[in-house]
């Protein structure tokens, strides 16, 4: 133990009874600076007080260690680096008192070697305060010098009584006091700090990355949150997985149990799947009926939008019956290549205006599909487990719908504006492996996403220009989509790629991702919006897709956006429907 931790436990003893005397003689000072005069006598009966009980305890073995009371002036006080309170914290309540009651306790202060000043052991709050007041000297209790570890262990004592310091304080004082001032994790033990380990994980807490410091510094985690988050490996993920536990309010053990098994369940990321690519890399013209290029269960989300079976350009030519027995086949062979425990995210919009397997039929009708795919995939032990509802544009009832019913339309033969479409979540049946530590840290939503996005009902705007295909689905569809139900690194398909959003949104969220498109005339707007090159080279590089993704807007921005003039247009694409209905 060094000489320097020996000799402080008998000023310590002395200093705390010398202030039980001095709290039992309260000070009633003005709400100014006490006067000289004033001052000075309840200085006179505190500081016999004060050396009488300092006579009484003081030790041959300890000589010249009686405290004296002082004025010190303003400007002679100076709070030394070894003091552990790092922040005054809210003085309302503290200024208060003084206010009201005066200055019930002096501080406590040793002489500085070398110079005229003194140096704060207890009291750096109160003295906070006093200077806001202006006082001009502060009544103290001088104590014998100290060196700059005992002054720091008495003041941290002192904070501990009253709980005062935040656990960030407490791993600065005790790093300070074993690398400064050199005490041993030993020494520290015998001074009643605790353990080698307690103290050894407490000085851990400053590995953590500022921003979980100041959540542990502002009482939002604890230091036990902050010894979980210690677990991981990285500051990114640690920032992640402290806000995850402060946004859901997790309990320490709570946080450490998910990183417990976030630690044990995370593998090393597999070697990608070794694909041929095409002039468009991992893009492949023709029909999804034969994925053969992709492995079995080498795919862990699907996401895309089969054709509708309503007469689109790229649909001329199949029957009603080709139509279901090629989504059949393709739902056969996306199965196979879906992992154990992947998920296939489906748009699917009904038909709105089916006048029967022939189209002859007199009376148009709703025909439902969505349950003929549920029969496909359910064969292959892929199940339907949750609906999302895209509402295609927030503002697309904001103009007169009255241009829609005219003086011939009958009472009772109003249709219902068509503004929405489902979409279906599979997953199928089997354990879903836990990708890397890092990859899952990253990929988890946050909790203002899941709020907006929980409740099924997303609000997105249409595709306002269809350029290139006469189809297309929004980025901010996709973006949810892929963001919810896959991880950073794995690999996402789109059969239907159609314009390649699906590939284009996947690859700025850091996956792998592959497309097949049977009609080759929509490769020039898949080009482009890949960024592809005539010769097959990508020209804009992941940097780029990241620095797209910057600035992208957030979804509560997006969908109060829309124009009037895609209220009117979608308006206008159902008036037809309605005319219909009219001269039926």
């Amino acid at each position: 133990m060094s000489n320097e931790m020996k000799s402080l436990a008998p000023d310590a003893a002395q200093i705390a009874d010398t202030n039980t005397q001095i709290k039992e003689n309260t000070m009633t000072a003005a709400n100014s600076n006490p006067t000289v005069t004033e001052t000075q006598n309840v200085n006179n009966s505190i500081q016999e007080e004060a050396m009488t009980s300092a006579v009484n305890t003081q030790t041959a073995a300890a000589p010249n260690t009686n405290p004296q009371i002082i004025d010190v002036p303003m400007d002679k006080l100076s709070v030394p680096v070894s003091h552990p309170r790092r922040n005054s914290g809210d003085l309302e309540t503290l200024e208060k008192s003084i206010r009201k009651n005066g200055l019930l306790e002096p501080l406590t202060v040793c002489k500085s070697d070398g110079d005229d000043f003194y140096m704060v052991i207890d009291g750096t709050r109160r003295l906070t305060a006093l200077k806001d007041f202006g006082w001009k000297a502060v009544p103290c209790i001088q104590v014998k010098s100290m060196l700059l570890g005992e002054i720091a262990h008495y003041a941290f004592e002192k904070n501990m009584e009253r709980r005062t310091l935040s656990p960030i304080e407490i791993a600065l004082h005790l790093r300070s006091m074993k690398e400064k001032y050199e005490y041993s994790l030993r020494d520290l033990d015998a001074l009643g700090y605790g353990s080698a380990t307690k103290i050894s994980q407490q000085i851990r807490l400053l590995d953590l990355p500022a921003k979980v410091k100041d959540m542990i510094e502002n009482a939002e985690l604890t230091a036990a949150h902050g010894v979980a988050l210690g677990k991981l490996s990285n500051a990114t993920q640690q920032e992640k997985m402290a806000k995850r536990a402060f946004d859901f309010g997790w309990s320490a053990k709570r946080l450490e149990i998910t990183i417990d098994k976030l630690v044990k369940k995370s593998k090393a990321p597999k070697e990608k799947v070794s694909i041929p690519e095409g002039k468009i890399p991992g893009v492949y013209f023709k029909d999804s009926k034969d994925m053969s290029e992709l492995p079995d269960k080498s795919v862990h989300l699907i996401v895309t939008s089969p054709p509708y079976c309503v007469g689109m350009e790229f649909e001329k030519g199949i029957s009603y019956a080709e139509h279901w027995e090629n989504m059949q086949e393709v739902m056969t062979e996306s199965a196979r290549v879906l992992v154990p425990g992947g998920i296939m995210a489906l748009n699917v919009g009904d038909i709105h205006n089916y006048k029967g397997p022939d189209g002859k039929a007199k009376q148009s009708q709703i025909q439902l599909v969505g349950h003929k795919y549920q029969g496909f995939l359910r064969r292959h032990q892929i199940y339907l487990s949750d609906i999302v509802l895209w509402v295609k544009g927030t503002n697309a009832h904001s103009k007169d719908v009255s241009k829609l019913i005219t003086d011939k339309t009958p009472h009772t033969g109003y249709r219902i504006l068509i503004s929405h479409d489902p979409v279906y979540i599979f997953r199928k049946a089997g354990e879903r492996e836990v990708p890397s530590e890092q990859a899952a840290t990253n990929s988890v939503l946050t909790k203002e996403e899941w709020t907006r996005w929980a409740s099924g009902i997303w609000a997105i705007d249409r595709v306002r220009k269809m350029e290139g295909h006469p189809a297309m689905y929004p980025d901010e569809l996709a973006y949810r989509l892929i963001k919810m139900f896959s991880y950073e690194g794995e690999t996402v398909l789109d059969p239907f790629l159609g314009s390649g959003t699906t590939m284009k949104v996947a690859r700025q969220l850091g996956r792998e991702a592959f497309g097949y498109e049977r009609e080759v005339q929509y490769k020039p707007v898949i080009m482009e919006k890949l960024g592809v090159g005539e010769d097959g080279v990508i020209t804009q590089s992941m940097v780029g897709f990241a620095k797209e993704m910057m600035i992208r807007e957030d979804a509560e921005e997006l969908v109060t956006k829309a124009e009037a003039e895609a209220a009117e247009k979608m308006l206008a694409d159902e008036a037809d429907v309605a005319e219909t209905v009219t001269a039926e």
